[in-house]
């Protein structure tokens, strides 16, 4: 028979990090599952980043791939979503409003399924924007590339790119209407 190990104290200070760590570790996935909903971004085009160029298949709003290279002189909002996300599905009636209201002034809106990163499957997905009525275009992560190139850090996570291809504004989280609207309101008048 072995000894019996003395057990640490619940208030020693190894046993207290492991529990900040473990907080933090819970808060960092929550905040990156659900988003935190708020913005940055600039109101000057010239110093702003380039937006990551992507290809990928199209799961809705057409047939074949979208590149978003081949959108330069438009205005694009891109919006990175799950099946799974509730603030993704309560955002998707916004969104499927802005692509009527503002498709015929040019604006490309594109939906990417985060896919392979969340567990997402390609059926999950479609059967997700049958739901929603979507006719804008979507596509998936393939490969995750878009989720690592954009740096999304939750979900949903939108974009507002510039008719010359630079990110004008990322919003993290839901986007209410009364935003959706005023963010690309500001992309047209570029």
């Amino acid at each position: 028979m072995q000894p019996a190990t003395k057990a640490r104290p619940v208030n020693h200070p190894i046993a207290r990090r492991y529990r900040l760590a473990a907080l933090l570790a819970a808060v960092l996935v929550v905040s990156i599952a659900c988003g935190s909903g708020g913005s940055s971004g600039s109101t000057q085009t010239d110093d702003l980043d380039p937006a990551p160029d992507f290809t990928t298949v199209l799961y809705s709003g057409g047939t074949g791939e979208f590149t978003l290279s081949e959108q330069l002189g438009h205005p694009v909002l891109i919006n990175i979503w799950g099946s799974w996300c509730p603030p993704c599905r309560a955002e998707f009636p916004a969104l499927q409003q802005a692509w009527d209201k503002y498709k015929d002034q040019g604006l490309v809106l594109f939906g990417v399924n985060a896919g392979a990163f969340i567990k997402d499957s390609e059926e999950e997905a479609k059967e997700f924007l049958e739901e929603q009525g979507t006719t804008f275009m979507t596509g998936p992560d393939i490969d995750d590339q878009i989720i690592l190139d954009y740096r999304v850090l939750g979900f949903p996570a939108t974009y507002f790119i510039t008719p010359g291809g630079k990110i004008y504004e990322t919003w993290t989280g839901q986007i209410d209407d009364k935003n959706l609207n005023r963010l690309i309101e500001e992309l047209l008048a570029l």
